[in-house]
């Protein structure tokens, strides 16, 4: 069915279930898209605030791309309806009859969703963000290159939220039961020009020889001040050597895929984020670090992406001219 030239992708309502299945599905088959085309607030929701926002972040992290309300709009009396959903909500209730005849409320759903809507625009793609089960969160890049970040403390008591990106941060006291969205333009701070990664036992990531050729191995390798370990952190968030993008083999997101130097083409094999603070260098597609094989800081060692663990062999230092 996948080589169907009509297959569109896979489409999920979030009733029942874990949406970590998604990431299940994204690691088996990570050319198919999946999309969330159905899901309802109602009167069996009892905190419609605190579900709609872990939708919103859990299903973006696990590789949807899309949230789709059942219901824009429906009356006082949550119809009109043929059958069906007789106890949804939509994001607004439009009076029908009486006083009020024609006035429209705002739900608590127009509120939660417009968190999304107003500013990831479509054509966005998410950009990594660090996980908190305490303050849920999910970042996106839109096409126009600004940025948005949701964060969401459902929890009793006020949490201090710290945002950083490339040299540059931020702090903000979220209270309780409270959702933000923060937005920003620009390229990580201090990330703008060329200069060497440098990484485990203060070794640079190479080029291969200095070669330029498609599928030439990147790799760690004493730092010789060559254009081989000159990268440039771009502003569509790709990484760049010798006019070409640091790219994940094959698109692969599996722990152990190698990474090599390749023509650039706006793949998600091609998009990372560079953390200034933690040192991390993120494949977006794979939500996985750039990690030097073996933890082995011998010449020629291979680069790969594996399962960020914080070790040394995944801490980078951009070092721009």
């Amino acid at each position: 069915m996948r080589d169907d030239p009509l297959f569109g992708g896979i489409a999920w309502h979030g009733y029942f279930g874990d949406p970590a299945v998604g990431t299940q599905v994204h690691q088996q088959y990570p050319t198919v898209k999946q999309f969330s085309t159905e899901h309802s607030g109602g009167t069996w929701i009892t905190d419609q605030h605190d579900e709609d926002l872990r939708d919103i972040v859990d299903y973006a992290r696990n590789w949807s791309g899309s949230l789709v309300k059942w219901s824009l709009a429906l009356n006082q009396n949550m119809g009109p309806h043929n059958g069906g959903c007789g106890t949804c909500t939509g994001l607004i209730t439009v009076q029908e009859g009486g006083a009020r005849a024609g006035q429209v409320d705002y739900t608590i759903e127009y509120y939660t969703t417009g968190h999304l809507t107003k500013f990831v625009r479509p054509g966005a793609y998410r950009i990594a963000s660090t996980a908190n089960s305490t303050v849920k969160n999910v970042a996106w890049r839109n096409s126009d290159g600004s940025k948005a970040l949701i964060a969401h403390n459902g929890g009793g008591s006020a949490q201090s939220v710290r945002v950083d990106w490339g040299g540059q941060s931020f702090t903000y006291t979220l209270p309780a039961r409270t959702t933000a969205t923060f937005t920003w333009a620009g390229t990580p701070g201090g990330g703008g020009g060329a200069g060497p990664l440098t990484g485990l036992a203060g070794k640079c990531l190479d080029v291969a020889g200095g070669a330029t050729a498609d599928g030439t191995p990147v790799q760690l390798y004493g730092c010789n001040g060559t254009a081989a370990h000159r990268w440039t952190l771009a502003a569509d968030g790709s990484v760049r050597a010798l006019g070409k993008c640091l790219d994940v083999t094959g698109g692969s997101t599996a722990d152990g895929a190698r990474v090599q130097l390749y023509n650039c083409n706006g793949t998600t094999a091609q998009r990372w984020t560079y953390d200034a603070a933690t040192h991390d260098v993120v494949n977006t597609g794979a939500n996985k670090c750039l990690d030097v094989t073996g933890n082995s800081s011998a010449d020629g060692t291979r680069a790969q992406i594996w399962t960020c663990t914080g070790g040394a062999n995944q801490k980078w230092t951009h070092n721009p001219a």
